[in-house]
């Protein structure tokens, strides 16, 4: 059983029996905004509890931060009961953030992958002094963060590289800040050996998202640049976007052989299938031999909303540096980053460690990777891959001092 400090001084939890309890283990979809509702719905003095297969620290620090104490109880390995506790009231909670300059911030992330790190970040106390996550949503339906993006809901969002480029030059306020992941892509095939793209001849290409959407742009970028036609492969597209996780469990059963996956998806196929001959045509790799100039294939950054840009500098200095530290420590401490965030991620210790070990995390900001992102984009434009209404200009690149 574990508390916070305030437990101490008050007896809340001797009347925890009589909270509503929600249990979200199995909703199919984050939690997130349910739990923010069942706060916003709680009265002064009032509480709640929930019940989650591990100890959700990041929505405990949330909520500590809106006034709420908890407690926790252990029930088992995969069951834990937190009780929340409101101690004050929201317009007591509103001065206190007002007298500390907290600013309510909201955060998305267009995919899973940057998990352990932004677990990580949540634990910083520096971070927390200045800000107040009133929303964080790590989508599975990668599309929809684009719809927080464009109606100026998120201030913060990790998006893919293209996305951003291409939202930025329909006229959206955005400013690319830093990319943090690289070399995403991987190419995984089972029951037959595939050493180059030209060895997927015969077989059904998986592919996720729709035929103009980044993942076959690339794919049919790297398979002409290595003297293939793509239109003499066989392709199969999401309709109109095929999700992920769903593709890596058909891979894993066997109903599909040949798939194209992003982290950590493809990671965690890769740690079901230890007993089978799985072959790996990393896109990153196919794009240094094309480009040995360029280090790495820049995959997803940093992207800001140009009002929070503006506003808030000093807030987005004290971001970049958390999240530098958080990246740094993820891949110095594969183990302690599967730790922090395989129950979150609801996939098994080992797959998270295989995909922390695996993925590609660099803290890079814009200023020392622009002219790459500039040539990684130019390149796609260039062979007709992507189509933009205008070039990205300085305007795109957000600077911090």
């Amino acid at each position: 059983m574990r508390s916070n400090n305030e437990n101490d001084k008050t007896n809340w939890h001797l009347d925890i029996e009589s909270y509503g309890v929600t249990d979200v283990r199995n909703l199919g979809y984050d939690p997130f905004q349910l739990i923010m509702e069942l706060a916003d719905n709680t009265a002064d003095g009032d509480g709640f509890a929930i019940i989650q297969r591990f100890e959700p620290l990041p929505i405990i620090n949330i909520l500590n931060g809106k006034g709420f104490v908890h407690l926790t109880k252990k029930i088992s390995d995969s069951k834990y009961i937190v009780y929340f506790h409101k101690t004050e009231s929201p317009s007591t909670h509103k001065a206190k953030a007002n007298q500390s300059n907290k600013v309510p911030v909201v955060i998305q992330s267009a995919t899973p992958v940057v998990y352990p790190i932004l677990l990580k970040m949540l634990q910083s106390e520096k971070l927390s002094k200045m800000i107040e996550i009133s929303d964080l949503k790590i989508w599975e339906e990668t599309e929809k963060h684009m719809g927080w993006i464009t109606s100026g809901k998120a201030d913060i969002t990790f998006s893919a590289i293209v996305a951003a480029s291409k939202l930025y030059a329909t006229g959206q306020d955005i400013k690319l800040l830093s990319v943090n992941i690289w070399d995403n892509f991987n190419l995984l095939t089972r029951g037959y050996v595939a050493h180059s793209l030209s060895d997927l001849k015969g077989h059904t290409i998986h592919m996720p998202l729709f035929k103009s959407a980044p993942p076959y742009a690339i794919t049919s970028y790297l398979m002409k640049k290595e003297g293939l036609n793509p239109n003499e492969f066989d392709f199969e597209f999401g309709e109109p976007f095929g999700r992920p996780d769903e593709m890596k469990d058909k891979f894993i059963s066997g109903e599909i052989d040949t798939v194209l996956l992003r982290e950590p998806e493809s990671s965690f196929a890769l740690a079901k299938l230890k007993e089978v001959e799985v072959s790996v045509i990393n896109y990153g790799d196919l794009w240094r031999k094309i480009h040995p100039d360029l280090e790495k294939l820049p995959n997803a950054g940093l992207i800001v909303k140009g009002e929070f840009y503006r506003n808030h500098k000093e807030i987005l200095n004290v971001f970049i540096e958390e999240l530098d530290k958080a990246t740094q420590w993820v891949k110095e401490n594969p183990d302690e980053a599967a730790l922090l965030s395989y129950k979150k991620m609801e996939v098994s210790f080992e797959e998270a460690k295989l995909f922390c070990s695996r993925v590609t995390f660099e803290h890079k900001l814009v200023k020392e990777v622009k002219d790459e992102i500039k040539q990684y984009i130019d390149i796609l434009k260039n062979q007709g891959v992507i189509k933009l209404k205008k070039d990205l200009d300085e305007e795109f690149f957000g600077t911090l001092s």
